[in-house]
């Protein structure tokens, strides 16, 4: 959804994915990369470059640390990236507003770390806002059935995300706290 009917993303754009050690973000840039796009990661400590690297991630920077907005204009030909996934909300998502370039896209798709504040329009200039739905996708088959089409291909293609970890289903209040604490990398699956 994000990288097809958000935004088409084609060869040579500038992606920025944050969360990128996560498991949604590994993948996106895994993806992003395949369709020969320019992936910028953000991760919330050091422990997580190289994940986020690994995931295809062609530079990595700290979103919790020093101006990493503009960071990313200056990565991306001091232009801004085409398209932004955003996973975590809050304040991170008004500063990925200042990343976007020119008729750019913002991806809103999560907010653990809180709802997002309000955007006067008249504030977003030139760039778009969406928020993809997973649950708008299986209301609308064929929009679902293409999604999924899409992903098997891509996985039959040698597309892979790792699992980052595993918990016992009985253990599942354990892995949401870790998952709010930043403690996990790549998908977390529970077992039985």
């Amino acid at each position: 959804m994000l990288l097809h009917e958000v935004r088409s993303v084609r060869p040579g754009e500038w992606v920025l994915v944050h969360a990128a050690a996560g498991g949604v973000g590994q993948l996106v840039s895994r993806w992003a990369k395949r369709l020969g796009a320019n992936v910028i990661g953000t991760v919330g400590s050091e422990g997580k470059i190289a994940a986020a690297k690994a995931a295809g991630a062609d530079e990595v920077l700290l979103y919790k640390s020093g101006d990493w907005a503009n960071d990313v204009r200056r990565i991306s030909d001091n232009k801004g990236v085409h398209l932004a996934v955003d996973g975590i909300g809050g304040s991170i998502f008004m500063e990925t507003l200042k990343t976007i370039r020119p008729f750019g896209i913002l991806g809103s798709i999560g907010q653990p770390a809180g709802p997002v504040p309000p955007v006067r329009l008249e504030d977003l200039g030139n760039i778009a806002v969406m928020r993809p739905s997973v649950i708008a996708a299986v209301n609308d088959p064929a929009f679902y059935q293409r999604g999924s089409k899409a992903l098997i291909t891509a996985l039959q293609d040698g597309l892979s995300n790792p699992i980052g970890a595993e918990y016992h289903l009985r253990d599942a209040a354990g892995a949401q706290a870790d998952l709010e604490a930043g403690k996990t990398t790549g998908s977390v699956i529970l077992t039985t």
